[in-house]
């Protein structure tokens, strides 16, 4: 396979992909507007948000491959160095936090209360490994800077 059937390739499978997220999205609202339960209304909330995301960077990752080049200058670099660093300090002490507060709940009957903050502290670690691999890209480009 060439390099420009394998972009081509690679193109194809992203679009159908977003195909997939706009039906997640369209099922998550319909879903929405039949549920009651604040909790199933919140999850199916979540999904719909988490799909608009994905649509979202897949877009981008498109774009990149098809007209828009994606770049990290070293003024950019800088500029998100401080803020990366802050940014993963305070998630790590939500995972912290999140963690020492699902423990408190530990042989308790609260399972709703268990199961939501239990999301709350997966999603707060993949916040954490996000700042982890930006800080991983940032150090593959400029390894000195």
């Amino acid at each position: 396979m060439t390099t420009k059937e394998k972009l081509e390739n690679l193109i194809s499978n992203l679009k159908r992909w977003q195909k997939i997220e706009d039906a997640s999205i369209d099922l998550a609202e319909e879903s929405m507007s039949r549920i009651q339960n604040p909790l199933v209304r919140s999850v199916f909330q979540i999904l719909k948000h988490d799909s608009e995301m994905h649509r979202t960077l897949q877009q981008l990752v498109i774009d990149s491959l098809e007209s828009e080049s994606i770049s990290l200058t070293p003024e950019d670099v800088g500029a998100i160095d401080d803020a990366i660093t802050r940014h993963d300090e305070v998630e790590k002490n939500v995972v912290q936090l999140a963690q020492y507060t699902l423990d408190d709940l530990s042989g308790s009957g609260y399972q709703i209360q268990k199961f939501l903050l239990g999301y709350l502290l997966d999603d707060e670690k993949k916040h954490d490994k996000l700042l982890e691999n930006l800080k991983s890209v940032k150090s593959s480009l400029y390894p000195y800077g």
